[in-house]
């Protein structure tokens, strides 16, 4: 009789035994493939939030990084601004040409003053609150004016979040192209230009904040918006008076940087695809950019706000799965163990006979096989509804704990001033679904581990089989 043969029988006359075997081998299996499944959906739940973030990266100046190194350098102080640096066009163009960037657009942002026309009134302005207690004063020009109007210089509008997602609409002649860098042009708000009677083809002037610095720029379109956020009576930042110009007509207009150089407040590359952000961001890291002082954020912040709970449940799952191999193959080595003591005088027979022992530790592993197959396949009808039980029980846990530190440690989070500045999804929720489902791959991983299981549960308990001797079993026997 083979050991195959001989393996089938002993699994069908030890019921008992065979049934805890089963129970513990389809435990096993439930768990792992859990494990599986759930580390899939986060992947899948990752490129979802990507998606959802949208494939872009903004190259900025590290504000954390500067300000722990100017407070290090004792820099700051009570009413000492933070040194912001200016990012050189030279700079930011390295980033252009690598793989996967699709378009970039330029930043560069400056407060002005309206010279000849009228910025629309706030509410508070134009009740006459002083706003006290609460009224920002933000730079100044030189003669101790304040700005009044926001200059968003870009190099496109047609990538700006606003005019992208419908808070921003033209409504009369154009937007700011890339061909317009080096002209004097601008694109102003309705409410502006009908408070002015102004039109597509009119110029107007600004004064900037570098003393002296003017620019006239004329009217080559019009845009509406419904972005109502206003800080506080501050002229400038009502979105009314934001006006958008070529980046190159801002530039000169700004307090800081070299006469004629051309400044940027941020660049944002888009890429082709979510995915390639990690790439494309080791490849920027290997240009002359000083990432010292600049830093790419590709919405990282509101990316871990809303991957938080999930990855912490990847993490979690890929915890599982170990530590439910290594205690199935302890336990099931144990249950081998143990049958190979109340088997000892089989062995001996069986040895006795010229069975070879490679033979009986086959016999041994057969039999776990079997019952292991059996459990396998029992799991694959439970192993869907277990994996996304358990996978949304760990996804709330970790949301009510997210929010219970978020609520002890409040997050402080950074105005971008201005309607052309970049954003940040800082509100972004997090995700509180994982939408599990059990694939072939996940199945054959669980068939890989079984197999690892049940030879480690059974080669190693199966060492005494080969110090065995037939004559000391049979003795011992008598």
């Amino acid at each position: 009789m083979n050991f195959v043969k001989r393996a089938m029988l002993s699994v069908i006359m030890r019921k008992g035994k065979a049934f805890v075997i089963l129970a513990v081998f389809f435990i096993v299996a439930n768990l792992v493939l859990a494990g599986f499944a759930i580390q899939s959906a986060t992947g899948k739940a990752g490129d979802l939030a990507r998606q959802k973030l949208g494939g872009s990266v903004t190259l900025q100046p590290d504000m954390e990084k500067i300000m722990n190194q100017q407070s290090t350098n004792g820099q700051m102080g009570q009413g000492v601004r933070v040194k912001m640096p200016s990012l050189s066009e030279k700079d930011a163009q390295q980033l252009t040409s690598l793989d996967h960037v699709q378009a970039y657009n330029y930043l560069s942002n400056a407060p002005a003053v309206a010279n000849g026309f009228k910025p629309v009134e706030t509410e508070d302005s134009a009740s006459g609150d002083s706003g006290q207690g609460h009224r920002i004063v933000i730079g100044g020009m030189a003669n101790g004016v304040q700005p009044d109007i926001m200059l968003s210089g870009v190099r496109t509008t047609d990538l700006l979040e606003g005019f992208n997602n419908g808070t921003d609409q033209i409504v009369e002649g154009r937007g700011i192209q890339p061909s317009d860098a080096g002209k004097s042009v601008a694109v102003i708000e309705k409410q502006l230009a009908d408070a002015n009677k102004l039109k597509v083809g009119d110029k107007i002037k600004v004064n900037g904040i570098r003393e002296g610095s003017t620019a006239e720029l004329e009217i080559v379109g019009i845009y509406q918006t419904t972005n109502a956020n206003d800080m506080g009576g501050i002229a400038f930042t009502n979105p009314a008076n934001n006006i958008y110009a070529p980046y190159t007509a801002v530039s000169p207009l700004k307090a800081k940087g070299e006469e004629g150089e051309v400044n940027l407040n941020a660049a944002v590359y888009y890429l082709d695809d979510p995915k390639n952000i990690e790439a494309f961001k080791e490849a920027a890291q290997k240009t002359s950019v000083d990432f010292d002082t600049y830093m790419l954020d590709a919405n990282d912040s509101a990316y871990q706000q809303m991957m938080g709970p999930i990855e912490n449940v990847a993490s979690f799952s890929n915890l599982v799965i170990y530590l439910v191999t290594i205690a199935g193959s302890v336990i099931l080595g144990l249950i081998v163990m143990s049958s190979i003591k109340e088997r000892r005088y089989e062995m001996g027979v069986l040895l006795s006979i010229g069975e070879k022992r490679f033979k009986l530790v086959g016999q041994f592993l057969t039999e776990i096989l079997v019952i292991a197959l059996l459990a396998f396949g029992l799991s694959v009808f439970t192993g869907n509804a277990i994996a996304q039980a358990v996978g949304d029980k760990l996804v709330q846990q970790e949301i009510a704990t997210a929010k219970e530190q978020e609520a002890q440690q409040p997050m402080q989070k950074m105005i971008r001033m201005g309607p052309g500045a970049t954003k940040q999804n800082i509100d972004a929720e997090p995700i509180d679904h994982l939408d599990v489902n059990v694939t072939s791959a996940e199945m054959g991983k669980l068939a890989l581990v079984g197999l690892l299981i049940a030879m480690v549960a059974t080669l190693i308990p199966s060492i005494s089989i080969m110090r065995l001797h037939p004559k000391m079993i049979l003795a011992k026997n008598d």
